[in-house]
């Protein structure tokens, strides 16, 4: 079954107001581990699609379990770096 998942960074435009520094830090690490997170899958399986923009990450796939899982390890990596990801399939 497809999938479609989109995200995005939750408070990013209050650690904005808070200082650049600081929303520069947590979108380099969103990016980092989504990047790190996602590479072996994406490279054998070409259906599973991974687009990061802005504070926001869209996923798309032929395997709504397998790319489910795969964002939640996103998710929990994400959270144990304080960093809130809030997303729809």
């Amino acid at each position: 079954m497809s999938f479609t998942f989109y995200g995005d960074l939750l408070g990013i435009s209050g650690y904005y107001k808070l200082s650049p520094e600081i929303a520069k830090e947590k979108l380099h690490e969103f990016y980092n581990t989504v990047f790190y997170s996602l590479p072996d899958y994406c490279n054998e399986n070409h259906n599973f699609k991974v687009n990061m923009f802005s504070d926001s990450l869209l996923v798309s796939g032929d395997n709504a379990k397998i790319g489910l899982e795969k964002i939640h390890n996103v998710y929990i990596k994400l959270l144990h770096k304080n960093i809130l990801l809030r997303g729809r399939l």
